[in-house]
C-alpha cells in the first residue's frame, strides 16, 4: 500500500474575525486536502490554501475552480 503524501492546508483561523491569525492543518493525500479546503471555505474561512511541502501552493481562483470541479487538482497545478 502506497503512503499518501502530506499536504498542509492553511486558512484564516476564524471565519468571523477579520484579523484572526492563520491556522494550519496537516492532511494526508491530495483528495483529502481538497475536501478539507472545501469544508473550510464552506464554513466561511478566508485565505484557504493547500501547500505541497516544497514551497508551492494552490489558492484563490485556482483552488475555487478545483473545488467546483472545473479543474482537477493535480500536483502539477502547484506553483
Amino acid at each position: 500500500m502506497a503512503m499518501l503524501k502530506s499536504y498542509t492546508v492553511t486558512f484564516r483561523g476564524s471565519p468571523t474575525e477579520r484579523f484572526s491569525t492563520h491556522a494550519r492543518d496537516e492532511v494526508k493525500g491530495l483528495d483529502n486536502a481538497l475536501t478539507h479546503a472545501l469544508n473550510l471555505i464552506r464554513a466561511g474561512h478566508q485565505e484557504v490554501a493547500i501547500h505541497d511541502g516544497t514551497g508551492k501552493s494552490v489558492s484563490g481562483d485556482l483552488l475555487m475552480a478545483c473545488c467546483r470541479g472545473d479543474k482537477e487538482l493535480t500536483p502539477d497545478l502547484f506553483s
